[in-house]
């Protein structure tokens, strides 16, 4: 895997300048993203962008070039890690760069380095430079670009574009020079399609103290952006990105059991993922009357397996297991639709910890293990968002895992098997534990449900219907039976193995109860929490769900 870092690139970008190598950089960030996806957003300068499609197409359009002279600059993970897992598996080419390659620590060398060019330019920047003298460059011509880039999009971008090509439709070895937020991609794209023997550069904001005020109450032009203030963090930010290549290919794999309304919902949440799966494969367990895959979405899976007969919870990862093509799998209970970055979520997360991680969108912690379904446990993820990652007993509704770790899946664990409706949650998290792989929860933020594991609303929607195993009474007591069978087979509950790990998702769980909640409420509520289990367990009224 290919490491890059901010400040070596930047040397490796002005290096091209001095030696008058014709090539083209894009940057790509926040704005742009939002932009593709059809995202409303409010730009730092004041624009806002409105459900404009042809704007989107046209940026999307400028991600497929694949060339050694067109240089990707991209959102790094040390600054937005779903963005970096979008641009990554959305780019075909990896000449990538850093889209914030002028800025952060190399802000304060950018100038020294820009103004030893010294050479004709054209200028394609906001109106406010005409006239203006941009370093030592000496402006043959400058395309003016007005503050609104959603308006100037629709009414003017493509009169300015085919203009720029018949002014310089014969020009080689020539710079330009090019500030224009999001329509700056379109156009380099443009031009470079139609005469790649130029230099085409984004500089974005980073030229903007060339012709831009301060705002109120500021020297000049130094507080434009964070990143021009010394001592901030952005200033003294050197950022680092790996090319991840391969590694973020992901197979997704989804399960028709007896909701084939919930189907739908689950394949546009994945086909929507900022990480976007290499493959999305279908399992049908069982044919019962009337579950049919809906026949207008079954081409959109790149494969499905029906099976003749009910094989049970396990049979979803063997198939995964001779199935699916990546080196990473996530397999997805059938009701539960992950917010879109979930899946970037689970990858970012799993780059973080050494050995990588078994991930899922819910996680149990047990306080013991002789109750269980009933109490003496709690939840992290989507059902109690936890703020930062929590180590967990096993999880369930999703497994984020390494696509080799299915075989040991099935090693060793048939008495688990036998159980067929329950137990492939805790023994996947037994597995592992021999192997010193340990089991999390990625980050569940309380305000960005677009990085959980199940939408809210949806998820307790299916959950709680009579389709979920874990509403059968039967079902619940064979949960215990596969908890104290796997206890049997080596697994170690985290209060025993990892005291502190334990206390640490504790203290998540409190936190999380108090966003929730509020503070009385997560003081106390665990009293009445437990007083009203002991009340259904003596009436045997408890139907728990997971």
């Amino acid at each position: 895997m290919k490491t890059l870092y901010l400040d070596k690139e930047f040397d490796r970008i002005f290096d091209k300048l001095y030696r008058k190598e014709n090539f083209s950089l894009l940057r790509y960030g926040d704005g742009e993203k939002a932009i593709m996806i059809g995202e409303n957003f409010n730009a730092q300068e004041g624009w806002s962008f409105q459900d404009n499609k042809d704007f989107s197409k046209a940026l999307l359009a400028s991600l497929e070039i694949n060339d050694e002279r067109f240089i990707y600059g991209v959102s790094c993970p040390c600054c937005d890690e779903v963005a970096t897992c979008w641009y990554q598996t959305h780019i075909k080419s990896k000449n990538l760069s850093f889209a914030n390659i002028f800025v952060n620590i190399n802000h304060r060398r950018f100038k020294e380095y820009f103004e030893k060019l010294s050479e004709d330019a054209v200028l394609i920047a906001n109106y406010r430079a005409k006239d203006k003298q941009i370093g030592n460059l000496n402006i043959i011509k400058h395309y003016e670009i007005s503050d609104d880039c959603n308006v100037f999009f629709q009414e003017d971008l493509e009169n300015l574009i085919n203009k720029i090509k018949k002014d310089f439709a014969d020009r080689q070895n020539l710079l330009f020079v090019v500030s224009a937020g999001p329509l700056a991609e379109i156009i380099i794209h443009s031009l470079f399609s139609y005469n790649p023997n130029n230099r085409y550069i984004d500089f974005g904001s980073s030229i903007d103290f060339y012709f831009k005020s301060g705002k109120a109450g500021n020297k000049g032009a130094q507080a434009l952006r964070p990143y021009m203030i010394p001592g901030n963090e952005y200033a003294e930010r050197n950022c680092v990105m790996p090319i991840y290549e391969d590694k973020l290919n992901v197979s997704v794999v989804l399960n028709l059991y007896k909701r084939p309304q919930a189907l739908k919902e689950q394949l546009k949440a994945i086909q929507n993922q900022s990480l976007k799966p290499k493959e999305i494969l279908l399992y049908q367990d069982g044919v019962f009357e009337g579950i049919e895959i809906p026949k207008d979405i079954e081409k959109e899976f790149d494969l499905i397996e029906i099976s003749k007969e009910n094989k049970g919870v396990w049979e979803r990862f063997k198939f995964a297991q001779k199935r699916a093509n990546s080196n990473l799998v996530c397999v997805f209970d059938d009701d539960t639709i992950p917010g879109k970055d979930f899946l970037a979520n689970c990858f970012s997360q799993m780059q973080k910890q050494e050995g990588g991680g078994l991930y899922g969108a819910v996680g149990i912690v047990l306080k013991n293990a002789k109750n269980y379904p009933v109490n003496d446990f709690f939840r992290l993820g989507w059902v109690m968002p936890n703020k930062i990652r929590a180590e967990v007993d096993f999880v369930g509704h999703a497994w984020f895992f390494k696509k080799e770790w299915l075989k040991l899946l099935f090693e060793d664990t048939q008495s688990l098997q036998d159980y067929k409706l329950v137990g492939e949650d805790i023994a996947f998290s037994l597995v592992l534990q021999r192997k010193n792989i340990r089991t999390f929860v990625p980050p569940h933020p309380h305000r960005n449900p677009n990085l959980w594991g199940s939408n809210p609303n949806l998820g307790l929607k299916y959950i709680n219907d009579k389709a979920a195993i874990s509403n059968n009474k039967h079902n619940q007591k064979r949960m215990n039976e596969a908890l104290q069978e796997a206890i049997n087979l080596g697994f170690k509950l985290l209060i025993d193995r990892d005291k502190s790990s334990y206390q640490k998702s504790k203290k998540i769980l409190f936190k999380a109860q108090v966003k929730q909640k509020g503070f009385f409420k997560a003081i106390f509520g665990s009293l009445e929490r437990n007083l009203r289990h002991s009340v259904h367990k003596i009436l045997g009224t408890k139907k728990y769900k997971i």
